[in-house]
């Protein structure tokens, strides 16, 4: 299977145990925060606990995923100019291997009219 069919069949078993679990949860709790009340459905609370506890997450990786970013983008200039390199020196050696090629066929001639 592949990553992506992967990804959506187990979003989709998430959001039916999400959805399950708001249809069976719909109680008002009370929720206390210094000076504040609130009363919510237990689901909706957990959520929201769930969607902050996500994004800060997210927030904590963010910077790693930036730096991996960085990395790449300067591994991939090097990939460049390495495979730049490497195009010189073929046509460099090349170039060799004709002179080389010119010089035996003269050295092959000056045999040939000592002869």
């Amino acid at each position: 299977m592949k990553k992506s069919t992967v990804t959506i069949i187990l979003t989709l078993l998430i959001c039916i145990l999400l959805v399950s679990f708001t249809l069976q949860n719909a109680g008002d709790i009370t929720i206390k925060l210094w000076f504040w009340e609130f009363k919510s459905p237990i689901a909706l609370v957990l959520l929201i606990v769930i969607a902050i506890s996500a994004l800060i997450s997210i927030l904590y990786q963010l910077p790693s995923n930036i730096n991996k970013k960085r990395i790449i983008k300067s591994k991939e200039k090097d990939i460049i100019e390495k495979e730049r390199e490497i195009k010189i020196l073929t046509q460099k050696l090349k170039e060799l291997e004709d002179r080389e090629e010119i010089s035996d066929s003269i050295a092959d001639a000056n045999i040939s009219d000592v002869e």
